[in-house]
């Protein structure tokens, strides 16, 4: 490397703007040094490199066909920068928390991408392109203003956590069955009602969240979900935990709060691998005294419900915490208990 054309990198490399538009001037001199240091020609590369130095989102090392990591989080876009297109061997990109209103159809040009942040923007569809990103392995469409989930992202097989949070969709397309390598679905606050049956093949699910939509009923098909670990069900209307939840017996996390719920399945003992049950903001009365066989609980929140009294088999849960706020309780029948929170 010639020293005018480090001296011109540095100057690149200062952030004054002046200094910038220098560089850029004088490279025009440098184009084949240039061409062999970065591997690419400078005409066709300048408005990418403006870009990145513009957002601190280059080093000025790392030749254009080697950056595989991207962040351009909170960066005022309103605009999918189609600059990026030029970056093929992306693994991660992150554009969360923009303004960003569209995402074109050439995303399908960025087909190396393994991780793709779009949460916090203002999309409202996403492209069927999208289905050529065929090596995408996790996608945050989270707060956004999507109101349909295209079958096309059903395409995308190697996918294992998908997050929705914060959307406008009433539908789940029965497409969503085939994607078997998803270990995370988040579909939190969302306007669903029902789930598709098609959606209990996914037998690697480890995380499901519904939660904050208008479920009236506890969707059975949840308990086709063998493999479950997590299960976060609150804020709906529900008024039954069903008998068949005992299917899930790999259930760690188990959240049922703010629905209508007045008694608790038998069945619920069951899952012995549970460790925190959450069932506060119901309309609980009892509960029953089998409780006390979840042996590896560990947190038990119980506040506001209708609870006048505990089994006296949860006082043997020594390692679980349980908090019963908000309730009728005779709090001086439980002075002795070592487990209770108040």
């Amino acid at each position: 490397m010639s020293l005018e054309f480090e001296n011109i990198l540095n100057l690149l490399k200062s952030g004054d703007s002046e200094n910038i538009r220098l560089a850029f001037l004088l490279l025009k001199n440098h184009e084949t040094e240039f061409e062999v240091h970065f591997k690419v020609k400078l005409e066709e590369y300048e408005a990418l490199m403006a870009f990145l130095i513009e957002n601190e989102a280059w080093d000025f090392e790392t030749p254009f066909n080697k950056i595989q990591r991207l962040n351009l989080l909170s960066k005022g876009l309103q605009e999918y920068p189609k600059s990026i297109f030029l970056l093929k061997n992306l693994h991660y990109l992150n554009l969360a928390d923009n303004q960003l209103k569209i995402l074109p159809f050439q995303i399908k040009e960025q087909n190396h991408l393994r991780i793709l942040d779009l949460v916090y923007n203002e999309l409202q569809a996403i492209p069927s392109e999208i289905k050529e990103l065929k090596n995408l392995e996790i996608l945050y469409l989270g707060h956004n203003l999507i109101q349909y989930l295209p079958t096309e992202i059903c395409e995308l097989i190697k996918l294992q956590e998908l997050y929705l949070t914060g959307n406008q969709i009433s539908i789940i397309p029965p497409e969503i069955g085939r994607l078997q390598n998803l270990k995370n679905l988040t579909l939190r606050e969302n306007r669903l009602q029902n789930l598709p049956e098609e959606i209990g093949s996914l037998q690697k699910l480890q995380g499901l969240d519904l939660s904050e939509n208008q479920f009236d009923e506890f969707p059975m098909v949840i308990c086709e979900l063998k493999s479950l670990k997590r299960l976060f069900i609150q804020d709906n209307s529900i008024h039954l935990i069903p008998a068949e939840i005992s299917q899930l017996q790999h259930l760690q996390e188990l959240n049922f709060s703010g629905n209508n719920i007045e008694k608790l399945p038998l069945e619920i003992t069951m899952l012995q691998n549970l460790e925190k049950l959450t069932l506060q903001d119901n309309q609980l009365q009892y509960l029953p005294a089998e409780i006390g066989q979840l042996q590896n609980l560990r947190k038990l929140y119980l506040e506001n419900n209708q609870l006048k009294t505990l089994p006296k088999e949860l006082k043997s849960l020594d390692k679980c915490k349980i908090y019963v706020y908000g309730n009728p309780i005779l709090t001086e029948e439980l002075q002795d208990w070592e487990n209770i929170v108040l």
